[in-house]
């Protein structure tokens, strides 16, 4: 049953999502679904520009948001949910709600299938946890889950970068794949589970003794 709401909400997955891990799409959709939450997809947006930022083009940055910003208004939208932090930060910039899925699932997990079982340690992304300040939303999900969760050796506020931020990765591959491999060796236990798919790409690439999974793989029955 749809859960009453006046906000007409859009699931942006975006660009890194919507290219290279579909299933990871299609997850979201079916929670989403399963939870009651009536939402609508487009693929009339472009990029929200979050690369265009973080490469120091604030002139296309501007340009992404007032095509966006046209199209978020043709479409009546109130409400922005996205499984990308980049992509939720940079809607910020515009006169909408924009929230990560996370904080999306927090609301709602009293009705998350506890699916799960077992100790896990749980990825802080920098731009989740410094950026948008999402600590408890991605932890509470995971453990209504069943999760038991550990801490990584380092978390939170003081958890170390993955490598791939910043465009680190793409400008210093090397210096990218060593944080990479000083941020694997923080883990305590051998299920890693991530909420941000630049974290979750990198993680797995440089990945050879540990379990990583995004968050929605394990919100999914099998």
């Amino acid at each position: 049953m749809a859960l009453f709401t006046t906000e007409k909400i859009l699931y942006f997955p975006g660009c890194l999502t919507q290219i290279r891990f579909p299933s990871i799409v299609s997850n979201y959709k079916s929670i989403l679904s399963d939870l009651g939450i009536e939402y609508i997809t487009t693929n009339k947006l472009k990029c929200c520009g979050s690369p265009c930022k973080a490469a120091g083009l604030p002139d296309d940055f501007e340009l992404l948001k007032q095509y966006n910003l046209s199209i978020l208004k043709e479409l009546n939208i109130t409400k922005i949910i996205s499984n990308d932090p980049r992509c939720v930060l940079a809607f910020k910039d515009h006169p909408f709600k924009a929230e990560h899925i996370t904080q999306t699932l927090a609301r709602l997990n009293h009705k998350l299938p506890e699916l799960n079982q077992g100790e896990a340690n749980y990825h802080d992304s920098c731009i989740m946890v410094r950026s948008l300040k999402l600590e408890k939303e991605p932890r509470a999900v995971l453990k209504a889950s069943g999760f038991q969760l550990s801490e990584m050796k380092t978390s939170h506020q003081s958890a170390n970068c993955c490598g791939a931020g910043g465009l680190l990765k793409a400008n210093s591959p090397l210096v990218a794949k060593k944080v990479c491999m000083n941020r694997l060796a923080e883990a305590t236990k051998k299920k890693v589970i991530v909420a941000d798919p630049l974290c979750y790409i990198h993680l797995k690439e440089h990945n050879k003794k540990l379990n990583i999974l995004e968050l929605s793989e394990v919100l999914v029955e099998v």
